[in-house]
């Protein structure tokens, strides 16, 4: 006998959890499928910290989501009792008049978001650690900060099974139909009928929910963890944790780059702790991989690259290279996420494209998808996130 239930949730990543424990709350009998385990580290979100920020240089458009996922995130630290959101402050370094900084001033004019302009002598005095190339500017804003994925996700899964949601790990998912009323889905030990199924799969979303319309690019990502700890105890810099902000600097034809500074607190994870260190890597979309293939590991080069931009950009928390690892985007044409119907369905729904800036979302993603699930719709305006538009353009995400 098939198991039912009133929806299924497949994959359980950042927007994965957040929906578990949304809908689970709204009193819908949840049941959330993870191929690998909770918190793991094969998709988008892990690594210890995922930048939070609440000034948006990318699309106006986002600001009234990005308004609620702050209050959600103080919603899910009040209710889980734990400590998600290092709120350290974020520095944006470039182009005066460039599309980052005309961004950032935009947001926080338009949402009464706190920013402060510096210039290259105040962040000398202010924020010893960074370098400002001549030419460019800084804006600092204090309410920015980064917030612990795995810490995170867990923290949201146990608030979606206290809400009754059952949470099965292991459990690869091979097909979705719909079949009348209901939707089955097939996984490797099982079949389930549901009234409704969320995809929130990250790079493997493509593969199960074919007919949204655009091809999802899961591209591979480099990250570093850089050691500042002895540099800093050698100079007359500052120690590399005492009050640094997350930063974001322009860095010409290589691309962004930007870095996570080591806090000292621990992430929740299986494997154990993160190399110490700032966390640092490139805002870029990388090379385009199979989600399931055997991963290249980081290569000298990409590495060096890495800690070459922390010595000229970061000085004050330069120092040896502590580790490396890989992460997955997961690519959309335009780089803006998909929350929708998937098209042609009744009752299958994905959440997908986060593209290296959606980690921060997750709580109203959530919600939307609670919205979209239980009641037909959502208040907030999700049209540019609609999963048709690459079919309108006549173009192929």
């Amino acid at each position: 006998m098939r198991r039912t239930c009133d929806v299924i949730v497949i994959g359980l990543g950042a927007m994965g959890s957040a929906a578990c424990a949304s809908l689970a709350a709204s009193g819908l009998r949840v049941l959330g499928l993870e191929q690998f385990t909770r918190g793991h580290d094969r998709g988008s979100s892990h690594g210890g910290s995922r930048v939070v920020r609440w000034t948006y240089f990318e699309d106006p458009a986002y600001m009234p989501l990005l308004m609620r996922a702050r209050e959600g995130w103080a919603e899910v630290e009040a209710t889980s009792g734990q400590r998600l959101l290092d709120l350290c402050g974020v520095v944006y370094v470039g182009d005066p008049k460039g599309e980052v900084l005309e961004g950032v001033r935009r947001s926080g004019r338009d949402y009464g978001i706190a920013v402060e302009e510096l210039d290259r002598d105040a962040c000398r005095e202010r924020l010893p650690w960074f370098a400002v190339p001549e030419g460019a500017a800084a804006i600092l804003e204090p309410g920015g900060g980064f917030v612990r994925p795995e810490a995170a996700i867990l923290a949201q899964l146990r608030l979606a099974e206290g809400h009754g949601a059952v949470i099965q790990e292991g459990e690869k998912v091979e097909s979705i139909e719909e079949h009348g009323a209901s939707v089955r889905v097939e996984t490797v030990a099982e079949e389930y009928d549901a009234a409704a199924v969320v995809v929130t799969a990250g790079a493997w979303t493509g593969r199960l929910a074919r007919a949204c319309g655009a091809d999802l690019r899961p591209t591979r990502q480099v990250m570093a963890w850089i050691d500042g700890s002895k540099a800093a105890s050698e100079s007359s810099m500052p120690p590399a944790r005492a009050d640094m902000p997350v930063w974001f600097f322009e860095d010409g034809p290589r691309g962004p780059f930007y870095g996570i500074p080591d806090r000292g607190a621990s992430s929740e994870r299986a494997s154990g702790p993160f190399p110490p260190g700032a966390k640092v890597a490139r805002h870029l979309p990388g090379e385009a991989i199979d989600p399931d293939a055997p991963r290249r590991a980081p290569t000298d080069e990409e590495v060096a690259d890495l800690a070459d931009a922390m010595r000229r950009l970061v000085p004050g928390a330069s120092g040896p290279v502590s580790g490396s690892a890989l992460c997955m985007y997961t690519m959309t044409a335009d780089a803006n996420f998909i929350i929708d119907r998937v098209p042609g369905t009744r009752a299958i729904f994905l959440a997908a494209g986060f593209s290296g800036h959606g980690f921060k979302f997750a709580p109203v993603v959530g919600e939307i998808l609670t919205g979209l699930v239980a009641r037909g719709g959502t208040g907030y305006d999700i049209g540019f996130l609609r999963a048709d538009r690459f079919r309108a353009r006549g173009s192929r995400g």
